[in-house]
């Protein structure tokens, strides 16, 4: 539903965008067409997507924006779509100038257009199982246009589908934010279910594979 998923990210996250509900749907359903037209990708869109779009930085310092504009428009978003639940920021302590990005990751090259634009792509939670080196190393046999993802298109994403994780039958994966590193090593950032709550957190990794985790993809 591009026309919820547009007033959701405009009404929560870019009150000011100059992105029209139109642009923000041919661009999304330009990225599918394009992946169903290459063999060797459609089938990654027959798994989990949701379009978003995000507004150009408006900070410097990542954990700062992540802190003051991420996590404050995905709480009212998915308070807005449930008003029984809450979305719980469990990390207490401040996240300015605490996190970096993941060498190799792209998220780099996705800041540097963040810089200049607003951004319009396809979150696909599509690496189930992964570790973090996996889901690095994966990311090298894909195509420029793909990135690991972070933590402004994660929450962009989930914005616009505050409900993405919600499952009433058995427990989703939380999905990693896997671009982003903490001052800590091996500790990483999170969004998971719990319950029919949402939740941000940090977590290690620790190199290991598991069953209860995903990384995501982004594809502009």
């Amino acid at each position: 539903n591009y026309e919820k998923i547009y007033n959701k990210i405009k009404n929560f996250l870019d009150p000011s965008t100059t992105l029209s509900l139109n642009d923000f749907k041919s661009k999304a359903e330009n990225i599918i067409n394009r992946l169903s037209q290459d063999k060797k990708l459609s089938n990654i869109t027959k798994g989990v997507g949701v379009p978003f779009f995000m507004p150009k930085r408006r900070h410097k310092d990542i954990g700062e924006e992540l802190s003051e504009n991420y996590l404050t428009a995905l709480n009212n978003s998915f308070k807005d779509e449930n008003p029984d639940f809450d979305f719980i920021n469990h990390c207490s302590d401040s996240l300015n100038n605490s996190i970096e990005i993941n060498n190799d990751s792209r998220h780099d090259k996705f800041i540097e257009k963040l810089e200049s634009e607003s951004v319009v792509g396809y979150y696909f939670p599509a690496m189930l199982e992964y570790s973090f080196a996996a889901a690095i190393e994966n990311l090298k046999s894909l195509p420029e246009n793909f990135y690991l993802a972070g933590g402004f298109d994660t929450c962009s994403a989930f914005v616009g589908s505050p409900n993405l994780l919600l499952n009433k039958k058995t427990y989703p994966p939380l999905l990693w934010m896997t671009s982003l590193k903490t001052n800590q090593e091996n500790i990483g950032y999170h969004i998971e279910s719990y319950g029919y709550n949402l939740t941000f957190n940090k977590r290690p990794h620790l190199g290991n594979v598991a069953e209860y985790w995903a990384h995501s993809l982004i594809i502009l």
